[in-house]
């Protein structure tokens, strides 16, 4: 289950980064480097499942391990709005009894 933790960006350590992402239309972030796979190709072929498959879930696995890859703009979102996740949302004035 995702929970969400609403951050100050104002005192928030990596200000600067969420600056420079926050107005790219689609954000992202990419490295370029050599590695050396051949265990992990082996290991692929004898429990014959699909190297690509493997290869990006892989990568994708390793890339939640950063904290900080791991965080989401959700814009536009209110305290009350539906589309945030239950587990951050208060209830609007509609919606309290």
């Amino acid at each position: 289950m995702n929970t969400y933790q609403v951050i100050d960006e104002k005192n928030w350590e990596r200000t600067m980064h969420c600056m420079v992402f926050r107005e790219s239309v689609e954000p992202a972030f990419c490295v370029t480097f050599e590695a050396d796979i051949t265990n992990f190709r082996r290991k692929v072929k004898e429990q014959d499942i699909s190297f690509t498959l493997a290869f990006v879930y892989a990568v994708c696995k390793c890339a939640n391990e950063i904290e900080a890859f791991r965080y989401r703009f959700l814009d536009d979102l209110l305290p009350w709005s539906p589309n945030l996740p239950a587990n951050c949302r208060k209830p609007g004035k509609e919606e309290v009894k």
